[in-house]
C-alpha cells in the first residue's frame, strides 16, 4: 500500500495550490498492494491528472469541479487507480487522441499539451495501462491499472518515516484542504497531530487552552492566511509564534513574499517528502526544548 500511498500524498502537495481555486478535492485510498515501479514516476503521472483536472473552462464551472482520487485492488496480480474530475468532458471524437502530444480538449479553455502524454509514457514505462472514460455531464475518469509488486519496491520515493528522537510531540496542522491535513497526520505519524481547516479554527483551539510543541501553517488560506494567523499569534502566544513552520505551495502574494523573508521562522515548499518533514519538524522540536532548557536554567 505504501508505494500507492505515498505516490498519491505527493501528487496531492504538488497540485495542492491549483486545487484550491480550481476543484474540490477527495482522496479514498482501500487495502492496496505494492505496484511495481518508481513511485516517484507514478507521483508524477498522478500530479499530471490532477492538474488536468484543474482545467475547467470558468470560474463558476471550476468552484464546482470534484476532483476525487480512488484505489483499490481489482484483481489479485492488479491495482487501479482512479482519478475523476466533473469538468467539461472530451468529446467522443477527440477520447482516441487524448494521449497524443499537443493534444487540446475543446470543451476546456486551456490546452493540455503534453501532460496527457508524458503520463501516459510514464504509467507504460510502470508496466501499467491508462484509459479514459469522458461523459457530457459527468466529467472525466482516468484509470491506471498498475501490476502489484512481487516483492516490496527497490526504488521509492523516501525511506520509512524514522521514529521521533525525542518523544512523541503534539504538533498543530493549519490548512484549508482536507487532504492536504490527511497527508501531514500519515507522514507525521509519529506524532500526535491536531488538524485544523482554517487559521481561525486554529486560533480558538489555542484560545481555548490547547497546547502545541509545533504549528505547520500553510501559507495562503482564504479568509485569515497564514500570514494574517502568525500575527494574531504573535500578539497572544510570541513562544509559540516561534515554534510555526511555514508551508508554500509557491504562489505567493509580494506582501506574502516579503512576510516570510522578514521572520525567522523555516518555511517548507510543496512539494515534500514525509523524510524531508520530519527531518524539519525534528530540527525545530530539538531547537525549541533546548531554548526551553536554556530559560529554566
Amino acid at each position: 500500500m505504501e508505494t500507492v500511498r505515498r505516490a498519491i500524498d505527493w501528487a496531492v502537495l504538488s497540485t495542492a495550490q491549483a486545487l484550491r481555486d480550481r476543484g474540490l478535492l477527495s482522496v479514498d485510498v482501500g487495502r492496496v498492494p505494492p505496484v511495481k515501479g518508481d513511485e516517484a514516476r507514478l507521483g508524477q503521472a498522478l500530479a499530471l491528472l490532477l492538474t488536468h483536472a484543474t482545467h475547467a473552462p470558468s470560474k463558476d464551472q471550476a468552484a464546482h469541479n470534484e476532483v476525487a482520487i480512488t484505489a483499490y485492488r481489482e484483481e489479485p496480480a492488479r491495482v487501479t487507480i482512479q482519478v475523476r474530475d466533473s469538468g467539461p468532458a472530451i468529446p467522443r471524437d477527440l477520447q482516441k487522441h487524448a494521449f497524443e502530444p499537443f493534444f487540446t480538449n475543446a470543451a476546456s479553455s486551456t490546452g493540455e499539451g503534453f501532460s496527457l502524454a508524458i503520463c501516459h509514457g510514464i504509467v507504460r514505462s510502470l508496466g501499467g495501462e491508462i484509459e479514459i472514460e469522458s461523459v457530457e455531464g459527468r466529467g472525466n475518469t482516468f484509470r491506471l491499472r498498475l501490476p502489484c509488486a512481487e516483492r516490496p519496491p527497490l526504488i521509492t520515493m523516501e525511506p520509512p518515516p524514522v521514529p521521533a528522537g525525542l518523544g512523541r510531540a503534539r504538533i498543530l496542522a493549519v490548512d484549508d484542504q482536507a487532504p492536504v491535513l490527511r497527508v501531514l497526520e500519515r507522514m507525521l505519524r509519529g506524532h500526535d497531530v491536531v488538524c485544523a481547516e482554517s487559521a481561525r479554527e486554529a486560533l480558538d483551539r489555542i484560545d481555548a487552552g490547547d497546547t502545541f510543541d509545533l504549528i505547520l501553517s500553510d501559507v495562503m488560506m482564504p479568509g485569515m492566511s497564514g500570514l494574517d494567523f502568525y500575527e494574531a499569534l504573535l500578539g497572544r502566544d510570541p513562544d509559540l509564534a516561534r515554534r510555526v513552520v511555514f508551508l508554500s505551495g509557491g504562489a505567493v502574494t509580494e506582501r506574502a513574499e516579503a512576510f516570510l523573508r522578514s521572520v525567522p521562522n523555516p518555511l517548507i515548499n510543496k512539494p515534500f517528502t514525509s523524510a524531508v518533514l520530519m527531518q524539519k519538524v525534528e530540527e525545530c522540536l530539538t531547537a525549541g526544548r533546548e531554548q526551553g532548557l536554556r530559560r529554566s536554567g
